[in-house]
């Protein structure tokens, strides 16, 4: 949530999301025009998943994608618990230019149940303590950018976008 308040005053931004969280957070951001995903409600994660969010999310390409995972493995790459939330996601990042992987330290060597993407498939990692050495050298052979730094940086530019 903290990338939802660094965008909060971007101008000429939309945010495409299927997170409910976002939406509540961004609903008064003048200049950001927010579209929703809509489906069904999923209660523990608060976000849309159905095969009508993954229809809708469908139409739309961005300049960047921002996803979480349920765990970042070095073997299994970026998992997730939900396999309809790990649709969701899968489509998110097949449809950005940026492809950025947003977790907590917590989520770091863990596997979740079904499969979101390799290493291949991202371009960024977003985290809020600094990541080992190992993590460091596989990352940097995939040539994935990392910000492990301070969360509480702006970023540049606009940072999601279609």
């Amino acid at each position: 949530m903290i990338y939802c308040q660094k965008i909060k005053n971007k101008q000429n931004l939309t945010v495409i999301t299927n997170s409910f969280k976002v939406e509540l957070e961004l609903s008064d951001a003048e200049h950001v025009k927010l579209i929703s995903t809509g489906g069904t409600l999923q209660r523990r994660s608060l976000s849309y998943v159905s095969h009508s969010a993954t229809r809708a999310l469908s139409h739309y390409f961005a300049d960047a994608s921002f996803v979480s995972c349920t765990g970042l493995h070095l073997q299994r790459g970026a998992t997730d618990s939900n396999e309809f939330e790990a649709e969701i996601r899968k489509l998110m990042l097949k449809n950005s230019e940026q492809k950025i992987l947003v977790l907590d330290h917590t989520k770091i060597d863990k596997a979740g149940f079904t499969f979101i993407t390799d290493f291949q498939g991202i371009t960024k990692v977003v985290t809020d303590q600094s990541l080992s050495v190992e993590w460091r050298q596989l990352l940097s052979r995939y040539n994935i950018e990392i910000d492990d730094e301070n969360m509480d940086t702006t970023p540049e530019e606009p940072t999601t976008s279609s």
